[in-house]
C-alpha cells in the first residue's frame, strides 16, 4: 500500500510540475490531488531537509536528470552549478525560473564556452551569457572555456598547464557536453568514454540515468569499452527487492555477489527493454547481470563522491564481465 501510495503521489506531483514549467495553470482536480499527494507523502520528506525547503544548489558532480525531476515533482527546485577548480570555479548555473532538467544552467557573465569535436578539434559553437537563446542546441563535444574565470596555470607545472590550456586560451575541461535548450549539458567525462569494437562512442553517464529511470535499479555501472556490445551491472534497491519478493536479510548475507534468480532477472528485464526503446542500438544494454549488494566505498569500489571506479570494478568482477559476453544473445 505504501509504494502504491508513493508512486501515486508521484505521477500526480510529475504532472502539475509539467503543466507549471509549461506556463499553464494545472486543473481543480489535479491541484487537489497535488495538494493530498504533499499532505500524504511529500511534506514528510521536505521535514527531513528542515521542512520549510524552497530549492537546493547542487554541484561538485553530475545531478542525474530524474533525481531533478525527481525533487521536482515534491516542489522543490534543484539550482545546479558546473564548473571546476581551474576555472574558478563556476561557468554556468541553473536560473530560478527556468528548471531544464538534466543540464547546468546558462553561462556565467563575463566568459565564453564552447563546444568543440574532440577528433578534428572544430569548434562549433561558442557561446557567452549575452548570446544566450532559449531553443539553442549544438552538436556534442569537449566543454572547453576561456575569460577571467580561468587560471593562469598549475604552480611551477608548465607541461601540465601546456596540456589543458592552449595557445588561443581555451581551458580544456575534459567534459563531453553540448548545449541545449540555451542551458550547457554535461554528458560524461571524456576519460569515461567507452568506445564499442565498431568505434561508436558510448558515454556511460547518460545511458545509466536512462536505465536508472526505473524504481528496480539504484545502481548502474556499463560496460563495453571495445566490445561487440554493451553489458552491465545493475544493483536493485534492497527495499524493494525484500517487498516484492518476500527476501529475508540473509538473501543479501548470501557469499555469491550476483544473483541468479532467473525470477529476479525477468523483473528487472522488464524494465530494461522498455527503457531501451530511449536509446540508439549501440547503447542498449543486451546482457546483464544482477549484484547482490551496492559497490561501495568500504571495498574500493565507488570515491567518496559515489563515482565508481571503472578500472578496479572492471579487475576485481573481470570474470563475470568474460561471462557476459560468453553466452550466446541476440544483438540486433
Amino acid at each position: 500500500i505504501k509504494t502504491k501510495l508513493f508512486l501515486w503521489s508521484l505521477e500526480k506531483g510529475r504532472k502539475f510540475r509539467l503543466i507549471k514549467e509549461a506556463g499553464k495553470n494545472p486543473n481543480v482536480i489535479l491541484s487537489a490531488e497535488n495538494k493530498l499527494a504533499d499532505k500524504l507523502v511529500f511534506s514528510k520528506i521536505k521535514e527531513k531537509t528542515g521542512g520549510r525547503t524552497k530549492f537546493m544548489l547542487s554541484g561538485g558532480g553530475a545531478l542525474p536528470k530524474n533525481v531533478g525531476e525527481f525533487f521536482g515533482d515534491l516542489g522543490i527546485r534543484i539550482l545546479e552549478g558546473y564548473g571546476l577548480t581551474e576555472t574558478s570555479p563556476v561557468m554556468s548555473v541553473t536560473e530560478y525560473d527556468r528548471q531544464i532538467y538534466g543540464t547546468v544552467g546558462r553561462i556565467i557573465p563575463g566568459i565564453e564556452v564552447a563546444i568543440q569535436n574532440i577528433d578534428t578539434r572544430k569548434i562549433y559553437t561558442i557561446q557567452t551569457h549575452d548570446t544566450f537563446k532559449l531553443e539553442f542546441k549544438s552538436e556534442e563535444g569537449e566543454i572547453i572555456t576561456r575569460g577571467h574565470c580561468v587560471m593562469k596555470g598549475y604552480w611551477n607545472k608548465p607541461e601540465e598547464t601546456k596540456n589543458v590550456i592552449d595557445e588561443d586560451g581555451w581551458f580544456h575541461t575534459g567534459d563531453i557536453g553540448r548545449f541545449y535548450k540555451g542551458n550547457l549539458q554535461i554528458t560524461d567525462r571524456l576519460k569515461n568514454m567507452l568506445v564499442n569494437s565498431f568505434g561508436k562512442n558510448v558515454y556511460p553517464t547518460p545511458v545509466e540515468n536512462t536505465y536508472l529511470k526505473s524504481p528496480k535499479i539504484e545502481q548502474i555501472f556499463l560496460i563495453g569499452d571495445k566490445r561487440e556490445y554493451v553489458t552491465a551491472f545493475i544493483i536493485p534497491p534492497k527495499e524493494i527487492l525484500q517487498e516484492t519478493f518476500g527476501l529475508d536479510e540473509a538473501f543479501f548475507e548470501q557469499k555469491e555477489v550476483f544473483i541468479s534468480d532467473q525470477h529476479i532477472i525477468d523483473w528487472i528485464n522488464t524494465d530494461i527493454k522498455k527503457l531501451s526503446n530511449e536509446l540508439a542500438k549501440f547503447e542498449r544494454i543486451k546482457n546483464f547481470k544482477v549484484k547482490r549488494n551496492p559497490f561501495s566505498m568500504e571495498e574500493g569500489e565507488i570515491t567518496p563522491t559515489l563515482k565508481a571506479k571503472r578500472k578496479v570494478i572492471e579487475k576485481k568482477y573481470a570474470e563475470a564481465i568474460d561471462a557476459l559476453y560468453a553466452q550466446e544473445i541476440d544483438i540486433n
